[in-house]
Order: structure tokens, then sequence, then C-alpha cells
């Protein structure tokens, strides 16, 4: 069983936060990240049970601060931490 949908991720930074090797910290005033709306499948297995997980695939790049990625890439880029570009287009 699959369901698709679609989901869209705004959150403000007020904490530290790692990926990697890099690590984020709060600005002030906090910085709002808008991600594009991207599109999500979940799979489940026969007792229900979620068995994966698909995202960050954006849907209308236009949208939000995030220069029009998703996942986690999306939110580095919009908190100020672009990754290399080799990694994320």
């Amino acid at each position: 069983r699959v369901v698709w949908c679609s989901m869209r991720v705004v959150g403000t930074h007020t904490g530290e936060f790692t990926f990697g090797a890099v690590t984020a910290t709060p600005k002030s005033p906090p910085i709002q990240v808008i991600s594009p709306p991207e599109a999500v499948s979940l799979r489940f297995n026969d007792e229900g049970k979620v068995r994966e997980i698909t995202t960050g695939y954006p849907m209308d790049r236009r949208i939000g601060n995030t220069k029009g990625l998703g996942g986690i890439f999306g939110i580095l880029e919009g908190l100020g931490y672009p990754l290399p570009t080799l990694l994320t287009r």
C-alpha cells in the first residue's frame, strides 16, 4: 500500500542545528525557513506500519526561501548554510 501526498515545511530557527560538519546557530531575529511544496510518499507493510518514506522533491521551486530546494538541503539553504552546488542541483 502506498499513499502519495504533498507537504509544506515552515519553521523558525530557534535552537542549534547540526547536520554533518555544519552547525547552524540561531540568529537574531530568528530566521523563518519556508520550503516549496514537496511530493511525499509513504509505503506500508501488510501490518499497516510505515516501511518507507520519500520526501524532498519540490513541486514548485519558485515558492519559499530555500532557492527551490526541499528536504534537509532546503532547510540548510534557508538558514544560510548552503551545501555545495554539486550535492544540491
